[in-house]
């Protein structure tokens, strides 16, 4: 799971090392397993927090604190006991030393990036790292849903226990393991859900909160007092047992007998783009990252992944200093392009190619229409233009660690 992105996310993996660390030792902790001062949780909280800034507590003390809240249901009826008690669960943890640890090595950090590089790179990365992208997503905007639907081919096979885990976990809230767990997960999905900015890597400090509450949720499912989960966990298992062999029967026919059953529209789309590009060979460059079926429809061509450029500026930018040359393609999808109903968002190829520049070569409808530019000489004499240029700096694309 994620073993791609592990290795070359390095701060991401440090981060859900960290968070795993903080948990780990808050839960030791809460347990009594240790005394004095909980330096597993804080160091964790360090080392997320040196990873990615504030994001590395945004995601670990509130999940903590609404642990504690859960823990004690007289909560909720405003009782001064719970109230008291909770406060004596927060200072347990000496909130005031472990927050002075947590930010020691970075705030060392910024001041010496300060003085060795510059202070507009601190700014760079304090600012644009975590908060510019968090409020205005860039490029990488995306609705609050995403991780609602990508969650389940992320984390799959866990995905498929995932919901019988999450209810097992409410149900036995009472106790730490479950309550703990089910904090920690929701709680990241939820924070990073708030950003604009989403990527699946960014969840990955709540896979092991994830797994945890999957196995929970098997073993509440077979342990003799679930028995209507059981039923229809039964009743999910055969329906998808029944979609797979329905699409084995449409599917392999087809295979075994080419022209047997009719190609759908977009793959005759992407076949007809391949055999294009095959007749017509050229470097191909894709505005923002391919998606699934173009990638699998031109891999044959390629034998290696598409380079894309992630924004407008970048692409511009990379024509101009010569990285992308006459001649080659560029491949765009429709609903990248300005349009007059359409909301101009940081994936907006604004400005958009020029006829004098751009020759619109081939189309097709696939995937909500599908548009190959080859860029003409006279590219080489095209004026830079202008580009909307995020906070903090202009040059923020050189600081960038994503």
């Amino acid at each position: 799971m994620h073993f791609t992105i592990f290795f070359t996310a390095h701060t991401d993996s440090l981060l859900a090392l960290g968070v795993l660390m903080a948990y780990t030792g808050y839960a030791r902790h809460r347990t009594g397993r240790v005394r004095g001062f909980p330096w597993e949780l804080w160091l964790g909280v360090l080392l997320a927090t040196s990873a990615k800034g504030p994001v590395g507590m945004a995601i670990t003390l509130p999940g903590m604190g609404l642990e504690m809240l859960l823990a004690d249901s007289a909560l909720m009826r405003f009782s001064k006991d719970a109230w008291i008690g909770l406060w004596k669960r927060i200072r347990a943890i000496r909130p005031f030393r472990g927050l002075a640890l947590a930010v020691s090595l970075i705030v060392v950090w910024y001041v010496v990036a300060g003085l060795e590089v510059n202070w507009d790179f601190v700014r760079a990365a304090l600012i644009y790292q975590n908060f510019t992208r968090f409020l205005t997503g860039l490029d990488h905007e995306h609705g609050p849903w995403l991780y609602f639907h990508t969650i389940w081919g992320d984390f799959f096979p866990w995905s498929l226990l995932l919901p019988f885990g999450l209810v097992a976990a409410w149900r036995l809230r009472a106790e730490l393991p479950w309550r703990l767990a089910l904090t920690w997960a929701l709680w990241t999905v939820f924070f990073f859900s708030l950003s604009v900015s989403k990527q699946s890597k960014y969840i990955l400090p709540a896979a092991p909160a994830i797994v945890l509450l999957s196995l929970g949720g098997l073993v509440w499912l077979f342990g003799g007092q679930a028995k209507r989960a059981r039923r229809v966990a039964g009743t999910v298992s055969l329906s998808i047992l029944t979609l797979f062999a329905f699409l084995a029967i449409l599917v392999l026919p087809g295979l075994i007998f080419p022209g047997l059953i009719p190609v759908p529209k977009t793959v005759q789309g992407l076949s007809r783009l391949r055999a294009y590009l095959e007749k017509h060979p050229a470097p191909l460059v894709s505005y923002l990252y391919p998606r699934p079926p173009t990638i699998y429809a031109l891999y044959p061509l390629r034998h290696a992944p598409i380079p894309f450029v992630r924004s407008a500026r970048a692409l511009y930018a990379e024509i101009h200093s010569g990285v992308i040359r006459p001649g080659s393609y560029l491949l765009v999808y429709r609903d990248a392009l300005p349009a007059a109903n359409r909301k101009v968002t940081s994936r907006t190829l604004s400005p958009p190619p020029n006829p004098r520049d751009f020759a619109r070569v081939f189309s097709i409808p696939a995937q909500g229409g599908l548009i190959l530019y080859r860029l003409l000489p006279t590219i080489r004499h095209m004026p830079v233009p202008k580009t909307p240029q995020p906070p903090p700096w202009h040059w923020w694309d050189q600081f960038d660690t994503d």
